[in-house]
């Protein structure tokens, strides 16, 4: 299984920057594992005012064999500022997905679920998930307003006692898409 960013233009254009993964078709670029910014540019002073959600399409292709289930999960750490869902989406017949306009606009035709490894995304499929086959994976991120950090960022008081007793909030979060299945 591999992960792809999606192009708007056609399929196997690369696709450079991840921020502009908004949809459209496989590109000829692949979701690197455990880099720094693959999905999402980082949480900003202005995003922590102003809170927006955001979207990236992805596409998942089969590079196996045969799969019979599918299970999909976001796993994070507790505490976390932000929140992430998940929606699979069929692709076209051409092999595309729904193209949104910015990083902003949310998908119509996609259904999100908040995951963790309790609470999965279950796909079975009908017919094998084959060799070559696609799926469409939307990700949101939204940030979480109840998090310590954002409801305590402009706390005078709080900032202080973290800074006597040399407490620092973390500045990298850790977060990973877990994809498990079964072959047929």
């Amino acid at each position: 299984m591999e992960l792809y960013y999606t192009v708007s233009s056609q399929p196997g254009v690369a696709q450079s920057k991840p921020v502009l993964s908004l949809g459209g078709f496989i590109s000829s670029s692949k979701v690197p594992n455990g880099s720094l910014g693959n999905l999402f540019d980082e949480v900003s002073p202005y995003t922590l005012q102003n809170p927006r959600a955001e979207y990236i399409g992805l596409i998942l292709k089969n590079t196996l064999q045969p799969v019979a289930s599918m299970s999909l999960w976001v796993k994070s750490q507790e505490g976390n500022i932000c929140k992430f869902r998940i929606a699979p989406v069929e692709l076209t017949e051409n092999g595309e997905m729904e193209l949104v306009s910015s990083v902003n606009s949310k998908p119509l035709y996609a259904e999100f679920e908040e995951t963790s490894e309790t609470n999965k995304i279950d796909l079975t499929f009908e017919e094998p998930f084959a060799v070559g086959a696609m799926l469409g994976l939307w990700i949101e991120r939204t940030v979480d307003m109840s998090s310590d950090q954002v409801v305590n960022r402009n706390n005078c008081q709080y900032l202080y006692q973290m800074f006597k007793e040399g407490q620092k909030w973390p500045t990298q979060e850790e977060v990973e898409l877990k994809i498990e299945f079964e072959f047929d």
